[in-house]
């Protein structure tokens, strides 16, 4: 692992999030069987779970407590940092900020835009977003008691990503053509490339705008690294695959 790990830090290693275009034809012809009349109450959230991407103001904050860790920011870092305070809600935000609270203020809520705002990585663990300006990458702790119509955070369509205490669930990402998924996150280098042909570089990108090019463009896969490259291809190269998780 430390050898691995040395090489993601390489200059030359690039960290690719690749989505990959599912097959539509035998995937959606399966249809999920019905589940029986009789089945069991699922069991209540425990822990950290992602909420999504929310709005916030430095007029008015959402999460109205700052907290600092040491380090680095990361999602696990501002979680922990939050829940040693007594506090349920954690947002990490502009790459390297933290706040926490109990119940969400100043009419904070999910992002109009989706996911799209939260696209600063980490400072201290680029494989992860820590929200953006004015946007704020979500948590929420659950002791497995909250009732269903609990007002401190409402729950999105992200929240169904698990994250327990001891993880962090990756922000789920919005806008993505039809039948694009998250597959993970992978490594690559200047002597060769895993997916092939690369977009014009784009300082404003976002996962959305670069899997809509290639998709656009008539490719199955796309790829994002360094924040700004945008890479498209219909199979990734197997002869230097290396899944970094």
């Amino acid at each position: 692992m430390a050898q691995l790990y040395a090489l993601r830090r390489l200059p030359f290693s690039l960290h690719l999030l690749v989505l990959s275009l599912v097959c539509s034809a035998s995937a959606q012809s399966s249809a999920a069987p019905e589940l029986p009349s009789n089945t069991t109450t699922p069991e209540p959230k425990r822990g950290w779970y992602s909420e999504g991407c929310y709005t916030d103001n430095v007029g008015g904050r959402s999460l109205s407590v700052g907290m600092g860790v040491t380090g680095g920011m990361t999602n696990d870092k501002c979680k922990a940092a939050c829940r040693a305070g007594g506090f349920v809600l954690a947002g990490t935000e502009y790459a390297g900020e933290c706040f926490c609270d109990n119940q969400i203020r100043a009419n904070g809520g999910p992002a109009p835009d989706g996911e799209k705002g939260c696209n600063m990585a980490c400072n201290g663990n680029q494989t992860e977003m820590c929200g953006g300006p004015d946007r704020l990458t979500f948590f929420r702790f659950y002791t497995g008691g909250e009732s269903s119509t609990s007002a401190t955070a409402t729950p999105t369509a992200s929240a169904t990503a698990s994250a327990t205490g001891a993880s962090s669930a990756a922000p789920i990402a919005t806008g993505l053509p039809e039948g694009f998924e998250y597959k993970g996150c992978y490594v690559d280098g200047p002597g060769f490339r895993i997916v092939n042909y690369q977009q014009p570089d784009d300082q404003k990108m976002t996962v959305a705008s670069c899997t809509s090019i290639c998709a656009k463009a008539g490719y199955e896969i796309a790829a994002m690294e360094y924040s700004y490259q945008c890479f498209c291809d219909n199979a990734v190269s197997r002869s230097h695959i290396s899944n970094v998780f």
